[in-house]
């Protein structure tokens, strides 16, 4: 799990709105250079039926966007990549309340956090996935990340899987603020950084495709 902050991005804000914006920001952060190697990070705003896929959840079809925005990280060394990592992350604002919280009730919420949990074999529905089946192993148990947005403008990120664990684990449909910390020492891994990035290399046959997509605008 990792914090970010997102100051200014209010709660008056639509989240797609929201979602382009941190996308953007996390986009123009300037690399980090210490003795020759540099650290460059990355992000692409998938949000929407663009990214739309097609899977087998509980014995039926269904279609989810595949997330909200991929964060990427690249250490670089004398100008050659050497490592690359990334996560497929899906934004959620939480609740309008005196209490933070963020609910996962109702077939979407349950459906996405399938998907971004357990990757099943899936198919690209939308333009931005091209329509072939996909089976992306998540040996990080971070490829797919739930990002939880909450005022003033923090971002906490945590590993789809170890979400769905909690939630089926103590039989509830909504997380409160308190329960991040509860979260942190489950004993399966969490992403323990503060913009978790996931192996790029065993998914590239996807990727390639998605960032070629956006290339061809440059």
């Amino acid at each position: 799990m990792g914090e970010l902050q997102f100051k200014k991005l209010t709660s008056s804000k639509k989240e797609p709105k929201i979602v382009e914006e941190m996308t953007e920001r996390v986009k123009n952060l300037k690399p980090v250079s210490i003795k020759g190697i540099t650290i460059q990070t990355n992000s692409i705003f998938i949000h929407g039926k663009k990214s739309e896929v097609e899977f087998n959840y509980c014995g039926r079809i269904t279609r989810r966007e595949l997330g909200d925005i991929i964060f990427i990280l690249s250490v670089v060394y004398n100008g050659k990549k050497y490592f690359e990592k990334l996560t497929i992350n899906q934004v959620k604002k939480s609740k309008k309340s005196k209490s933070v919280s963020w609910s996962f009730s109702g077939a979407s919420n349950k459906e996405q956090l399938y998907l971004l949990s357990r990757f099943p074999t899936f198919k690209g529905v939308g333009s931005l996935i091209p329509q072939k089946h996909y089976n992306l192993p998540n040996f990080s148990g971070c490829l797919g990340t739930h990002g939880l947005l909450y005022p003033p403008g923090d971002f906490a990120i945590i590993s789809s899987k170890k979400l769905e664990d909690f939630l089926l684990s103590s039989n509830r449909k909504t997380i409160q603020l308190n329960d991040l910390g509860r979260l942190n020492t489950l004993q399966t891994t969490i992403c323990p950084c503060y913009l978790p990035i996931y192996n790029i290399e065993d998914c590239i046959y996807i990727f390639r495709d998605i960032l070629r997509y956006f290339w061809r605008f440059y």
